[in-house]
């Protein structure tokens, strides 16, 4: 209730800037959260996938010594 009479209070002329940044910036930082999730769940299998790639080489480990020593 604080929170919706502050909003009142401040929807005079200077109070709207007010209000629209600290509107802004709890958007801002929800948005973050959701974005982070978001990322966090595409990044992992594609970092799994990538050391996938690089811990077995597709032509096995003898192909891998041999192709590393040339």
């Amino acid at each position: 209730m604080r929170l919706i009479s502050w909003f009142r209070r401040s929807s005079s002329a200077g109070g709207v800037w007010r209000r629209s940044v600290v509107v802004a910036w709890v958007l801002a930082v929800v948005g973050a959260g959701v974005g982070v999730t978001v990322v966090d769940q595409v990044a992992r299998p594609v970092a799994a996938a990538a050391v996938a790639q690089v811990a077995v080489p597709p032509m096995g480990w003898a192909s891998w010594n041999t192709f590393a020593a040339q």
